[in-house]
């Protein structure tokens, strides 16, 4: 992945936050960012997040941070090896994993301690719905 599709900057959430988890995913997103910069981590055997998984999984999450409107915890992203990630939130018993193949055809969001178990395809509408569906239980 090249250093010019890695966004320069995070914007900062408003003063008078409306959105309460509005900085959870701008966290989430700065985290992402440098999931991808530090490419000492990666060799021939265990690969960097592919492109088109990295800027499939900001868009997804940006989106989700437009939308949802329930405090939420950040994420925890982390390279799968094979070219893929993961976007996984934590709250009490309950999870919410964005799983982004590299390829990125099959991108799902998988949920413990919800009522759904998978959505497929993973959408920023979904994983916005299901964040708050998880601030709620």
């Amino acid at each position: 992945m090249s250093a010019e599709t890695v966004p320069a900057s995070i914007p900062e959430p408003p003063e008078q936050e409306e959105r309460p988890g509005l900085r959870s995913l701008l966290l989430t997103l700065q985290r992402l960012s440098s999931l991808v910069q530090d490419r000492e981590e990666y060799d021939d055997e265990f690969l960097a997040p592919t492109e088109a998984a990295y800027n499939a999984a900001w868009e997804i999450l940006a989106e989700a941070a437009i939308l949802c409107r329930a405090p939420t915890p950040p994420g925890s992203p982390a390279p799968l090896g094979d070219g893929g990630l993961v976007v996984e939130f934590n709250q009490a018993s309950r999870a919410i994993r964005l799983m982004m193949p590299a390829s990125v055809e099959g991108a799902y969001l998988y949920c413990r301690g919800l009522d759904e178990k998978a959505v497929q395809p993973a959408t920023g509408t979904d994983l916005a719905r299901l964040l708050a569906r998880m601030a709620e239980a």
